[in-house]
């Protein structure tokens, strides 16, 4: 016997609203009254309409997801954590991948405000300018999680701090004696790769080396054929180095293979240290250095204020007033994840047979 979330109310004398407080397990319900919904709920095996619970709520409990590379390693381990969070607080989600297209960003914002999405959780294309969609979320009063700062505007921001990161890795590299650090940047990902060069650079300050702006340069994006032709370029101007800090892990393996082309050995030659920690970078004949951003926890994070701003939405809807918050900034810290292609191993080796 099928029956709807109306019948249940009907039978259990009691309202939708409360109907649905019962099985969310809500404390605001009596318990004779939780457990009589209950029965009912176990005696007709009731399966709750989806449609039905929106239009008593006037929520859809579906969340957008907004990433511009679904390819990149790091995206899917973020969106792990906010999937998991969400699906445990009952939510549905809905994911675009803009691929780095302004254009398709703004469709898909429009899209998910069609489909009434109750928030949106964003890594932005672009971040040093004015987002030409965020008045029209604003009109349509959607809570909204960035992933990266933009343009100091006052959002609700969930990110690693990637100037830490940065200066963490180039401190260690310089500790190790490395003098001559390239920085291979990725413009694609503008805050983080500006936050990552004032890491790198006060990293160099305070291990009192002169800053050499020839050696930041920046591919087009932070693919690995991107590190792959950008250490390529750089090695053809002539120039020495003993160690790089990639943008990201892709990046850093491009390097790597290039470094092999031309016949450098890491760490021996070049030291190398990447940024995300993505799980191929933990394999024997790769181990890499990197800066590990907590992924998952970034999704967790995320999706848990993005539940938080919806809740209080819909306090401030009952109460007639205007949904307004200050704006919360939730920064996560990066660890270093020490590995061969930095040369501390190979160097511990050589001085403890130099000094026994």
């Amino acid at each position: 016997m099928n029956i709807s979330m109306k019948d249940l109310a009907r039978m259990a004398g009691v309202s939708t609203t409360t109907v649905l407080r019962a099985l969310k397990g809500r404390p605001d319900i009596k318990e004779e009254t939780k457990d009589r919904i209950l029965e009912l709920v176990r005696r007709f095996n009731y399966r709750p309409n989806i449609l039905a619970r929106s239009l008593v709520t006037n929520r859809t409990y579906t969340i957008g997801i907004i990433v511009p590379d679904l390819m990149n390693p790091f995206f899917p381990a973020l969106i792990k954590g906010i999937e998991s969070t969400l699906w445990e607080n009952e939510y549905n989600v809905i994911f675009t991948d803009t691929n780095y297209d302004r254009d398709k960003e703004t469709q898909a914002v429009n899209t998910f405000i069609s489909r009434q999405v109750d928030g949106i959780i964003i890594a932005p294309v672009e971040t040093r300018k004015p987002l030409p969609w965020i008045s029209v979320l604003n009109e349509n009063i959607r809570p909204i999680v960035f992933l990266s700062k933009v343009n100091n505007q006052k959002i609700d921001l969930v990110m690693a701090d990637d100037a830490e990161g940065a200066y963490e890795a180039v401190r260690h590299l310089t500790s190790l004696g490395y003098r001559k650090v390239l920085y291979a940047g990725n413009s694609a990902g503008p805050w983080a790769n500006s936050e990552r060069i004032r890491g790198y650079k006060r990293a160099l300050k305070s291990s009192k080396i002169a800053i050499d702006e020839s050696l930041i340069v920046s591919a087009p994006f932070g693919y690995l054929e991107n590190g792959y032709k950008l250490m390529k370029k750089f090695m053809a101007s002539g120039r020495r180095i003993d160690a790089v800090l990639a943008f990201n892990d892709l990046m850093a393996i491009g390097i790597m293979k290039a470094l092999n082309e031309q016949g450098l050995k890491v760490p021996e030659d070049i030291a190398l240290v990447g940024f995300d920690n993505i799980e191929i970078t933990s394999l024997p004949e790769i181990s890499l250095t990197t800066v590990d951003i907590p992924k998952y926890k970034l999704g967790e994070v995320s999706a848990k204020l993005l539940i938080q701003r919806i809740g209080e939405r819909e306090e401030l809807k009952k109460k007639k007033e205007t949904y307004t918050m200050e704006k919360k900034q939730i920064i996560l810290k990066p660890s270093l994840v020490i590995r061969k292609s930095c040369g501390a191993v190979l160097k511990k080796i050589l001085h403890q047979k130099t000094f026994p």
